[in-house]
């Protein structure tokens, strides 16, 4: 069964993030060893579902939420393999500045409110491999067990002319998932996280 890697879609992020400001970087530094700070903290939540039916029809399910100061991102996908080789892969990405995801001050509950993403749908039938466009519906909550963990990340990108640090702290513990989409319950997950980052980057150097 997959299960999302977290720490490496944070760091995807934190390079997203950072990515309109080292753009702009050439005019910010009209002077020798200026220096930018950027700051930022998130939260998050993740589940997967798996489910399988006598036939032997497979059906894995995930859903990533992440919150910024930014925004929400939300990334779903939901993979249905039947006995004969043939398939269909459904998977889409939403973002959105309303207020849709939800998470306690001390990770105990998270919930993401029904949310409308626009998704690919990919077929292969056994002789061709198609794909078409639809709209799904998604929700979640979630409920956190176990103990709060912390990790530390730290990097650094230095040349000539500037220097880049990023850092981060991400506090997150497992947790029990339900959700659905277009109101077709996903049951209880299979795994699922809850976690808060805080992250900071300083740029300095010269253009």
């Amino acid at each position: 069964m997959r299960k999302l890697n977290i720490a490496t879609m944070l760091v995807a992020f934190a390079l997203l993030a950072a990515l309109p400001a080292m753009t702009n970087l050439q005019a910010a530094y009209a002077e020798p060893k200026d220096k930018i700070i950027l700051r930022d903290n998130g939260s998050f939540a993740d589940a997967s579902w798996y489910d399988e039916t006598p036939e032997g029809v497979a059906t894995y399910t995930s859903l990533f939420v992440a919150e910024t100061s930014k925004g929400t991102d939300i990334y779903v996908s939901k993979f249905v393999s039947n006995p004969d080789g043939t398939y269909t892969d459904t998977f889409g990405y939403a973002f959105t500045k309303d207020d849709v995801f939800n998470i306690s001050a001390k990770l105990k509950t998270a919930s993401l409110s029904p949310t409308d993403i626009e998704v690919y749908v990919c077929t292969y039938d056994g002789v061709d491999y198609y794909c078409d466009f639809d709209t799904i519906t998604v929700q979640a909550d979630w409920t956190g067990v176990g103990d709060i963990q912390k990790t530390r990340y730290k990097s650094s990108f230095t040349t000539d002319d500037f220097k880049v640090r990023f850092s981060e702290t991400t506090s997150f513990r497992q947790a029990t998932a339900t959700g659905s989409i277009n109101d077709d319950s996903l049951g209880d997950s299979d795994y699922a996280e809850l976690g808060k980052f805080k992250r900071a980057e300083m740029q300095s150097g010269q253009f």
